[in-house]
């Protein structure tokens, strides 16, 4: 049966998948092996999603884009834009 697992790279979510946690050999040629350099953890039963961070104990949320946008840094609406597309002319 098919278990939630969180396919990490340096202590962040950066995909979710469904794996049996058989990897391929010889004798299962057609397993699926995680990727090289990725580390796994089964996260069945645990709430967490693609950009979360690992603490050595817990899953925990990206802050909120609120936040993130809190220094005043905004995208640049699309109608804000020259019409020639070259967004570095003001």
């Amino acid at each position: 049966m098919s278990e939630r697992w969180a396919i990490c790279y340096n202590d962040t979510i950066e995909n979710i998948c469904l794996w049996d946690g058989v990897t391929r050999s010889e004798e299962n040629p057609t397993a699926w092996t995680p990727p090289e350099g990725a580390i796994l953890r089964n996260v069945s039963g645990i709430h967490c999603d693609i950009g979360w961070t690992w603490d050595g104990s817990t899953f925990n949320a990206p802050p909120p884009v609120e936040d993130l946008l809190a220094d005043g840094d905004l995208p640049t609406p699309i109608e804000d834009l020259p019409a020639d597309g070259d967004s570095t002319t003001p």
